[in-house]
């Protein structure tokens, strides 16, 4: 997990917004590309504050079988 902050001024709430990236394995059954394949979704957990989550097959325990 990296998280950014002191990011611009929120209006509605006056603090500094702010950014998580989470990195997570996206599993085989939701790959549509088994070796460029990734998602991403962007949420607001609350208040200006944001989690982004990123999902590759380059962080799963079988991806590296491809490449040895």
């Amino acid at each position: 997990r990296q998280v950014y902050n002191n990011g611009h001024r929120c209006d509605e709430n006056q603090r500094n917004r702010e950014t998580s990236v989470v990195f997570q394995c996206l599993p085989q059954k939701e790959r549509t590309d088994q070796y460029r394949g990734y998602r991403m979704y962007l949420q607001e957990g609350a208040l200006c504050t944001y989690i982004l989550t990123i999902k590759t097959p380059l962080l799963c325990p079988d991806a590296w079988h491809s490449f040895v």
